[in-house]
């Protein structure tokens, strides 16, 4: 199993039905970039089979058949929204298992033993590496009992009941047969012989009567922090194994210097100072200590080492991963706190050691637009940079590089005389953005900031 960072926890979510448990999960798989499994789903998805192919669920040898034959997959939804699909042998069948008939089918099938012990051997194969959030009403006790945090969500019935009618568009029945039903329900799952409900001796119970979704998923990302704090501290799995065994800086004291990135540093200014000179506004925006990201328009490959000249703290930033295959310059950019990034994918392991720079209390650049623009128009912002901040709870420095492009065009080999400017803006507080839509918005904030900054450094 992964160990350490929060993005390879293993979370187990527990309780009874309408506790909140579902939403939980589903806004800790996005904030935490893990994967999300509904096992709840998964005998939702047993009992919408048997009903599809008229199997009684009398006939536990024909339920239990069906269970283990069953191909049951998790994926995002169309559009990358973030929510979490269950198909079934190639059939998206998210929408049809939330109706009361599955719900108690499903009550049903859950105490057949061949198929809860066919559902448990697909769910430990999903939870075992690590980097999941699973919930249901056994997965601390029963399905993950080495979970790394465990969690017991529930709250009264009345509660539960409102919450479940809620979430009807056209209920077909009224709120006092929810009710009813979900006392049944809880009855069922509490006093079945195989795996009944009950908390882990070592989960904690969050009452969330009086708490909403936001509050419960941060109670739990402070569980996981806490969690994570305790374990002993691994390297990126980035890191090869033939490493040097000097540190990086992320396992440092925050803006500790290494030797390597003085001299690369000073080098690269002596070269900046020749070429026409660096000329740096708002410096006093960056925090003189603590984590923060820096946030610039990207158009040259000079733009890192010209960030790292403008700011007097020292910076993490990634790389392409290519670039650490190439002799004498992959272990010279690690030495200045690179680290690599695989391009054009949603790199777990370099979003993981992102949030560890954070957390050590280092700087990290990012360019948001992802790829060199062409220094005309500013590109779209990919989501990275949003989650990264979201995540490490940080804020974000927006930043207008300008004269690198005028340095080294496109095509030209040697560089020519340019003078380079670098402004800084106001930090952007990012705890103002939250959820799906915190997510959505950021980047484009952080994107509109840069063009200001633009505007106002043209006008002089």
């Amino acid at each position: 199993m992964k160990s350490s960072s929060e993005s390879s926890l293993s979370i187990a979510i527990d309780g009874p039905a309408g506790a909140g448990k579902s939403t939980t999960a589903r806004m800790l798989a996005q904030e935490l970039q893990i994967v999300y499994v509904d096992s709840g789903a998964m005998y939702r998805a047993v009992a919408w089979t048997c009903l599809h192919e008229s199997i009684s669920v009398d006939d536990l040898d024909a339920v239990s058949k069906a269970a283990s034959r069953l191909d049951i997959r998790f994926a995002p939804a169309e559009g990358g929204d973030g929510v979490q699909h269950i198909v079934v042998d190639g059939h998206d069948i998210t929408s049809e298992i939330r109706t009361p008939e599955i719900s108690q089918l499903a009550s049903s099938v859950s105490v057949i033993p061949a198929v809860r012990e066919s559902l448990v051997a697909k769910q430990r194969l999903l939870g075992q590496e690590g980097g999941v959030v699973m919930e249901g009403r056994d997965i601390g006790t029963v399905v993950l009992p080495q979970a790394d945090v465990k969690v017991f969500l529930t709250a009264s019935l009345d509660e539960r009941a409102r919450r479940r009618f809620a979430e009807m568009a056209t209920p077909a029945i009224d709120f006092a047969t929810v009710r009813t039903d979900m006392a049944e329900r809880d009855r069922r799952d509490s006093t079945r012989a195989v795996s009944p409900l009950t908390p882990a001796t070592d989960a904690i119970i969050i009452d969330s009567n009086n708490m909403n979704a936001r509050q419960v998923v941060d109670e739990i990302l402070a569980l996981c922090k806490q969690k994570r704090m305790q374990a002993p501290q691994v390297k990126p799995e980035s890191e090869p194994a033939t490493a040097s065994p000097k540190a990086p800086l992320s396992d440092r004291r925050p803006d500790e210097y290494t030797p390597t990135y003085v001299f690369v540093r000073n080098a690269f200014r002596c070269f900046f100072a020749a070429m026409g000179g660096v000329h740096v506004y708002g410096h006093e925006n960056i925090p003189a200590t603590g984590p923060a990201i820096i946030a610039a328009n990207h158009t040259s490959m000079a733009d890192p080492p010209l960030e790292a000249c403008a700011i007097k703290r020292p910076l993490r930033f990634f790389a392409k991963k290519e670039l650490f295959d190439v002799p004498i310059i992959g272990g010279l950019i690690r030495k200045l706190g690179a680290f690599p990034v695989v391009r054009g994918s949603a790199d777990r392991t370099a979003i993981r050691t992102a949030i560890n720079v954070l957390e050590n209390g280092e700087l990290l650049i990012i360019f948001p637009e992802g790829m060199r623009g062409d220094g005309v128009t500013f590109g779209a912002p990919e989501k990275g940079m949003a989650m990264i901040a979201l995540k490490a709870h940080v804020p974000i420095v927006p930043a207008f590089i300008e004269g690198t492009t005028n340095m080294l065009p496109k095509g030209v080999t040697l560089p020519r005389r340019a003078k380079l400017y670098v402004r800084f803006g106001p930090p952007i507080d990012t705890t103002a953005f939250t959820g799906k839509q915190g997510l959505d918005t950021l980047g484009p904030a952080v994107m509109d900031s840069i063009a200001k900054l633009r505007v106002e450094h043209r006008r002089g």
